[in-house]
């Protein structure tokens, strides 16, 4: 089915925290219901006015009867900026649903037993995937890391068999409760770099720091709390990437990858 464009309405704009919204909106084509997984463009400035594309958003959660939907983003560029100042009653342009999204049918009949995992704000999507699952039948269990405040979890608790949540600063509690050898906090990044990687092409990745210069520079490698908690405690991190499973068991064999900080 291809993507419908439509004028929207917003029905109510929550600041969740300082960058993230939650964005309820109205939208009026019944013939292009959207399910678990699939996303929308949303555009909430002229055609001629930049940005030149529009931005996209998974969708957060979606309520046929009332043909309501709901993005959970995170307000980090010139478009999202401008979707952050839309107020209720406001209209904006809003395409989609596109993208294949979740066979939750195929997925409930092959398995029994399903858990749900998202970090950060890519936990979006997620809340929207639990609830088709419930509705199928399998209630799954749900784990998201989040670097340091969580949020939007509370609605999961009677769609899902399980929640845990864990953030920077509780890995690193545990860490020092268990008087663990180091933490290994698995980003979406294969280290930490000086600026972020996905927007600076002249970004530099560091294979050691201590913890000094991670707090000195600012380098965004974990939540400020959680880097002082195991500076005071002498536990090394390792921050390294999990796009590929494998090295979580490379880390643990002592393979260098990604950064380490630690002391001196």
């Amino acid at each position: 089915m291809r993507a419908a464009c439509c004028e929207a309405t917003v029905l109510s704009h929550e600041s969740i925290l300082p960058d993230i919204r939650l964005l309820r909106a109205l939208w009026p084509d019944r013939e292009h219901a959207p399910h678990a997984g699939q996303f929308f463009t949303l555009r909430a400035w002229g055609a001629d006015e930049a940005p030149f594309l529009s931005r996209p958003i998974s969708v957060h959660k979606w309520e046929p009867e009332t043909q309501t939907i709901e993005f959970l983003y995170q307000v980090i560029g010139e478009g999202t900026h401008k979707i952050a100042q839309l107020k209720t009653g406001d209209t904006f342009q809003l395409t989609g649903p596109m993208g294949n999204g979740f066979d939750i049918p195929a997925l409930t009949e092959q398995y029994h037993k399903i858990a749900v995992v998202g970090g950060g704000i890519g936990t979006a999507p997620m809340y929207q995937v639990t609830r088709e699952l419930a509705a199928a039948g399998v209630k799954p269990d749900v784990f998201f890391g989040f670097r340091d405040t969580p949020y939007c979890m509370e609605e999961y608790r009677s769609i899902a068999n399980v929640v845990k949540v864990s953030t920077d600063t509780g890995a690193v509690l545990r860490g020092v409760e268990i008087e663990a050898d180091a933490i290994l906090m698995a980003k979406n990044v294969d280290g930490i770099y000086s600026a972020d990687p996905n927007k600076d092409p002249a970004a530099v990745k560091f294979d050691q720091l201590t913890y000094d210069e991670v707090l000195a520079r600012h380098l965004q490698a974990t939540d400020t709390t959680a880097m002082t908690l195991a500076m005071d405690n002498h536990m090394t991190l390792v921050c390294f990437a999990l796009k590929d499973p494998q090295n979580i068991l490379r880390v643990v064999c002592g393979e260098k990858i990604g950064t380490i900080v630690k002391e001196d």
